[in-house]
């Protein structure tokens, strides 16, 4: 689980937190070892980099402050 935190040095944009779930479930035998791993179990929305970016677009007046994001794993079986 990670909280809600400033994404930036004067705690005016906040990054928001998540929690995952992920299970790891192993068998081992002599010669052998079968496993499972599923990430993000009960497939959470969740933003893996958050950060401040401040971008302008062509038709806008003034330069925009926002968090920008990377998308974090969906559900996932390996």
């Amino acid at each position: 689980m990670l909280k809600d935190r400033s994404a930036n040095s004067d705690n005016s944009l906040i990054a928001r937190g998540y929690l995952l779930d992920d299970l790891t479930v192993n068998y081992t035998k002599m010669r052998f070892e079968i496993g499972l791993e599923i990430q993000n179990l009960f497939n959470a929305k969740w933003q893996d980099a958050q950060y401040q970016v401040t971008s302008k677009r062509k038709n806008e007046p003034v330069p925009v402050v926002d968090v920008s994001f990377t998308p974090g794993i969906p559900f996932f079986a390996n």
